[in-house]
């Protein structure tokens, strides 16, 4: 399947001296990229400080820092309403709604990431948004670790337009509303288990994903299944939509504005939409058509029809494909179809499998995504091969420009006629082919033409048929009468009084 054009709008960009970007799916990370693909956050200066970039129309990039820790490499005034706030982890679709989380591998330090702090871009400046959130473990769980240490956000998730928050750890869920100013906690839903979150780190919790609005939320339960909750607006909490048994460990989910849910482990890309008629999820597509790389996060569409990943070849040692590549998707007529990227343009990110690339962010229309790129010079250890990410490009997919002729305009595969327009279509080559709007036009005036000629036929026949039941009627009893009369010169009597006499 080929695409339009694609262009860089960052080629090889330098984030910043020393820079980790925190991109494994088991933390959240670090770098995030907003719905509309024109804003991305991420923490420089080794995470001492926090970098805006902004697209303007013309596709030119511009940064705006944030000092948190001043540091020497960043200048400017421009700073962050709490230093120790550093690491960006969700945005609202506009990129104007920042949630962010203190700095570090919550790994190293769990007792202190528990923490979330909103922030509004306002007039260029970073503005606090309501009080400092921590997060209030459910009352129903149990927290079995004696020394706590598991306790840590690993994931969060922001609706669309900013107002609702989906904070996960280990020890269950937080939902938060904007309301009046403030960050308000909802009741804890007593559909949602402790046994959804086991206390262990390579536990699924990570695995947890919130509809763009708000309105669903999957959970991955220890026995692989997958738990997806619908909100209910009326008690503003979360209850059990529907369970999807799926057979197989889950790295990541991805729910759905509708309901429909994405499951993705090693190799396999699972899809599933819930049918009326069973009232149950069904799997509509099981693909095996990319090779998801453990480690990497996938980024889907907000209409689900696209998905952008890391995928690789696995075979060992190296048979001369690349070792790992960029790779597209798309959901078309039940299946999924892999997109023909330009190499020249989007190339494969290494063939040495000690390197790692990663995909970053893809904007909800599936249009900009941006990924890293490999530099041997950055990678003298093996030790910092997962995590160092300063250098990165921004791919975005040039729509096709709109054709005016007149009433009409095409767009890639849309064409619009204008009201008043006249439209010929080329007859259909197969007589029966009822898709050509000319032969329904020229068959459906025959057919009505057909049936007000019938019509006219029946009701000028019926008319003619009553006239002579008529003219019949009439003769009938001029005939009765002359009879009577009959009776009455011969008979002297009625003809209705006569007695008539039967002979054999």
């Amino acid at each position: 399947m080929a695409t339009t054009d694609w262009i860089k709008t960052l080629s090889n960009h330098n984030l910043g001296e020393g820079e980790f970007v925190t991109v494994e799916y088991a933390i959240p990370h670090s770098f995030i990229l907003s719905g509309n693909g024109k804003v991305f956050y991420t923490p420089v200066a080794y995470s001492t400080s926090l970098v805006r970039y902004e697209c303007s129309e013309d596709n030119v990039w511009t940064p705006e820092y944030f000092i948190g820790t001043p540091y020497y490499t960043v200048t400017g005034t421009k700073y962050l309403p709490d230093p120790t706030f550093v690491y960006p982890v969700a945005t609202s679709e506009d990129g104007n709604i920042l949630v962010l989380m203190k700095g570090g591998d919550p790994r190293n330090d769990r007792s202190t990431k528990r923490k979330l702090l909103v922030v509004s871009y306002v007039n260029g400046q970073l503005v606090q948004v309501g009080s400092e959130i921590t997060f209030t473990k459910q009352s129903n769980f149990n927290d079995i670790s004696p020394t706590n240490i598991h306790y840590y956000i690993r994931r969060v998730s922001i609706s669309n337009d900013g107002l609702k928050i989906v904070i996960v750890t280990h020890g269950g869920i937080n939902t938060l509303v904007f309301s009046n100013g403030s960050w308000n906690l909802l009741p804890a839903s007593q559909d949602i288990l402790p046994s959804y979150f086991p206390w262990d780190d390579s536990s699924d919790t990570a695995g947890s994903s919130m509809s763009k609005n708000g309105m669903y939320l999957t959970l991955i339960s220890v026995n692989t299944s997958i738990m997806v909750f619908k909100f209910n607006n009326l008690t503003n909490s979360w209850n059990l939509f529907k369970t999807i048994p799926y057979a197989y460990s889950i790295w990541e989910t991805f729910v759905s504005n509708t309901g429909i849910v994405l499951a993705v482990r090693f190799g396999t890309l699972a899809r599933f939409e819930y049918n009326l008629s069973t009232n149950e999820y069904e799997s509509t597509n099981i693909s095996n058509i990319v090779n998801l790389l453990e480690g990497s996060r996938c980024f889907v569409s907000e209409d689900f029809n696209t998905l952008v990943c890391r995928s690789g070849d696995y075979s060992w040692p190296p048979t001369g494909l690349p070792r790992q590549y960029i790779v597209m998707i798309k959901w078309i007529n039940g299946n999924w179809e892999k997109v023909d990227l330009p190499e020249t343009i989007i190339p494969m990110l290494t063939s040495e499998p000690l390197k790692y690339g990663y995909v970053l962010g893809m904007s909800s229309d599936a249009t900009t995504f941006i990924s890293t790129t490999v530099d041997s010079s950055l990678y003298n250890s093996d030790i910092y091969g997962p995590y160092l990410r300063s250098i990165i490009n921004v791919y975005h997919n040039l729509p096709l420009p709109t054709l005016s002729l007149g009433a009409v305009s095409v767009k890639e595969k849309n064409v619009d006629f204008d009201v008043n327009a006249n439209v010929f279509v080329k007859a259909p080559t197969v007589p029966l082919n009822v898709s050509n709007k000319q032969y329904v036009d020229i068959a459906d005036a025959e057919i009505n033409a057909l049936i007000l000629s019938n019509a006219s036929t029946d009701t000028t026949s019926t008319t003619e048929y009553y006239v002579l039941i008529g003219q019949t009627q009439t003769v009938q009893s001029t005939l009765a009468t002359q009879i009577d009369n009959l009776y009455q010169y011969f008979f002297n009597q009625s003809r209705e009084d006569a007695v008539i006499i039967n002979q054999e």
